[in-house]
């Protein structure tokens, strides 16, 4: 009973806010706890500094890189638009005290991804992943498992699933973006693919599009 309480709540609480800009507007709208809301901003936490290096050493300015994103065509609903492309952001809070050093993590960590049906129900399946790394980080402790056993359990899951289990754990701050919509899957992973490339989303110091 306590466990099936426990993944209703994991369920209701890790669908990061997600932003969009508001149709033929500068604005955004925000989907956040079930509720629609306009007119908002970017979260205070990402900063005119928030920085990362990306293809052939370029530095991105992650604030200038997520103001630059148009509003969807048409009216539609952003949220559930198919084949759009989305970015996540997760502030590493942990990390921002650590003093520089060789190969640490960034204080922000980024995932790209695609959502063929809408990314709310695209996100539904990376929460679904996540409960079960949660579950299991659970029955870990429960049962007095080491942490060998809890990678074993959590081999097949994708980084970014094991590092949202984290942030969920720890209540770092995220934030989702619906970046654009394409005309059909495979103009989208093409998308997919420079973005992640452009942004070097598999550098493990910022990124979390690889496999442990």
């Amino acid at each position: 009973m306590k466990l099936c309480l426990f993944v209703q709540l994991i369920r209701k609480s890790l669908l990061p806010p997600v932003f969009a800009k508001q149709p033929s507007s500068t604005k955004w709208q925000c989907f956040d706890g079930g509720e629609t809301y306009h007119d908002v901003t970017i979260p205070d936490w990402i900063t005119a500094t928030c920085s990362f290096t990306g293809a052939d050493h370029e530095q991105v300015q992650l604030r200038q890189f997520l103001e630059s994103i148009g509003p969807l065509p048409g009216r539609k609903n952003p949220f559930r638009a198919h084949n759009t492309l989305y970015y996540l952001v997760v502030e590493n809070v942990e990390d921002l005290d650590t003093p520089p050093q060789s190969g640490r993590q960034s204080a922000i960590q980024i995932y790209i991804g695609k959502a063929e049906n809408g990314v709310l129900s695209r996100w539904r399946e990376h929460c679904d992943a996540t409960k079960k790394v949660l579950t299991a980080k659970r029955l870990c402790q429960k049962y007095g498992m080491k942490f060998a056993d809890l990678c074993d359990l959590c081999k097949s899951y994708q980084l970014h699933n094991c590092f949202l289990a984290l942030a969920w754990m720890r209540q770092f701050n995220m934030a989702l973006f619906v970046v654009e919509e394409y005309k059909d899957g495979k103009e989208l992973r093409v998308a997919e693919k420079v973005l992640i490339l452009d942004h070097a989303a598999k550098d493990l110091h910022h990124g979390l599009n690889c496999r442990l």
